[in-house]
């Protein structure tokens, strides 16, 4: 059948996944929550049969279990796949944590979800300037760091809010 989401679609029961035999439409409304309990344990979604498309918009939210931590680069594969393609893109990005960013990576017929650093989002709002210009400078290296600088911006990624992290 046709599947629509005009609300909020859970997968898994703490971590599982949700098959749609037929198509699935996520409205700009709509919201796909994933939980992620480990870098191989977390929700999917799952559409197959025909025409087995996934038509996407609105957002894409991580939630993370039992104090799970993910590392900037990580991907999640496949949280959603589409045998028959997938078009349209969410909407918005969500945060694993304040400086943790969720970027989908779009493929033919699914969609992965990348782990990011963002030390400007604007889930950290309201930055200064110079906070600001201290992120835009972190953004600048937080792809390539390594030794104490990694383990430097490690521990802003795992503070609580964005105040700690402006703070």
């Amino acid at each position: 059948g046709a599947f629509t989401n005009r609300g909020t679609v859970k997968p898994g029961n703490s971590v599982g996944s949700l098959n749609v035999a037929g198509s699935y439409t996520q409205t700009a409304s709509g919201i796909l929550q994933v939980e992620i309990a480990s870098a191989t344990s977390y929700d999917k979604l799952m559409i197959t049969g025909l025409p087995g498309t996934a038509g996407l918009s609105g957002v894409l939210v991580p939630k993370l279990l039992n104090g799970y931590r993910p590392q900037a680069g990580q991907v999640f594969a496949g949280v959603v796949s589409a045998t028959g393609g997938i078009s349209g893109a969410f909407s918005a990005r969500s945060n694993f944590t304040p400086t943790l960013v969720g970027q989908p990576l779009y493929a033919a017929n699914r969609v992965d979800l990348l782990v990011q650093r963002d030390y400007t989002n604007t889930f950290l709002a309201p930055l200064t300037r110079n906070q600001y210009a201290v992120g835009a400078m972190l953004n600048g290296l937080a792809n390539t760091a390594s030794g104490d600088l990694n383990t430097v911006l490690n521990t802003l990624d795992y503070l609580p809010d964005a105040s700690s992290v402006r703070n």
